[in-house]
């Protein structure tokens, strides 16, 4: 990218790359913990509806 478009925007774009990166590991926890809680919780439901 560099070769083809200059220094600006190869470095622009290997910042963009490095800033995915950063967010996909930074909310990874957060996204799991999401799919889990949506398989979890139709199972989970039940069980706290007989505790009370």
């Amino acid at each position: 990218m560099t070769e083809a478009y200059g220094l600006e925007v190869g470095a622009y774009g290997f910042l963009v790359n490095v800033m995915r990166e950063f967010l996909t590991v930074l909310f990874m926890p957060i996204l799991m913990t999401g799919a889990v809680l949506t398989f979890v919780v139709p199972f989970l439901l039940p069980l706290m509806a007989a505790v009370r």
